[in-house]
């Protein structure tokens, strides 16, 4: 049975760093490998990282663009408590 996922694509500065931040950070898997660019899956979400650097707004430019994950609340509780080690 086919279950559709959300996908989201966007630069980074830098490829290798962003992956490892969701894969440790998040538990991310790792989808497609290429040069300048990766999916990873994450709560049911494929996310794209474009290395993009000249793309990549400094802190003060990000404004409110940003994308969230809705978990169940035992979900956020596992989540917070890998986080916490």
């Amino acid at each position: 049975m086919f279950h559709p996922i959300f996908h989201l694509a966007f630069p980074v500065r830098d490829l290798e760093e962003s992956k490892n931040f969701y894969v440790t950070t998040f538990g991310a898997k790792v989808g497609r490998v290429r040069d300048k660019w990766l999916d990873i899956f994450l709560f049911e979400a494929q996310i794209t990282l474009h290395e993009r650097p000249s793309e990549v707004l400094p802190i003060r430019e990000h404004g409110v663009r940003h994308f969230g994950a809705v978990l169940a609340w035992s979900d956020w509780e596992t989540l917070e408590i890998a986080l916490m080690k």
